[in-house]
Formats: C-alpha cells, sequence, structure tokens
C-alpha cells in the first residue's frame, strides 16, 4: 500500500508543482529545483496523510517543509518558509 501511496502521491505533487507555474508564483527566488524539493516532501507527507478510504488530505504541521528541507536540502528557514507558502498557495 505504502508503494501506492508514494507513486500517487508523486503524481499529483508532480502535476501540482511543475515548472511551468514559475512564472505566476511571482517568487522570483523559487528555483527549479525547489519545485523538485516541494515535491519530494510532499510525497513523502503523503505516507501521514493518508486516510482509510485512500485519499490524500493536507492536514500537514506548518513546520514542516522548513524543517524537512533544512535537513534533506540544506536550505535556510527562510527558503523551506517560502516553499511552505507555495505548497499552501500554489
Amino acid at each position: 500500500m505504502a508503494v501506492r501511496v508514494l507513486a500517487t502521491a508523486y503524481e499529483v505533487y508532480a502535476y501540482l508543482f511543475r515548472d511551468e507555474h514559475l512564472a505566476g508564483l511571482g517568487l522570483p527566488q523559487i528555483a527549479t529545483d525547489h519545485l523538485r524539493m516541494l515535491r519530494e516532501a510532499a510525497t513523502l507527507m503523503a505516507l501521514n496523510k493518508m486516510e482509510l478510504d485512500g485519499h490524500i488530505s493536507n492536514v500537514g504541521p506548518c513546520w514542516f517543509f522548513p524543517a524537512a528541507t533544512s535537513v534533506v536540502s540544506d536550505l535556510d528557514d527562510e527558503m523551506g518558509g517560502m516553499l511552505d507558502e507555495v505548497y499552501h498557495d500554489g
């Protein structure tokens, strides 16, 4: 089940956070690599967001992206916070 959740989540987040949306974000400091980090972190979050009926809900804590991206991608809190904003507003 976890493999299916991850595969589905990656497809969803690859669509939501695709490169052609960069210009519309209004955040010139967010680049293609940042969207990749966002897709990866959001995909992993799906393991914690799986409902019994199979859909992915969005109830993550506000600290997740800054914490995860600082450890995994070596981003500072400010950039991690911007990715969090893209996740919630994107």
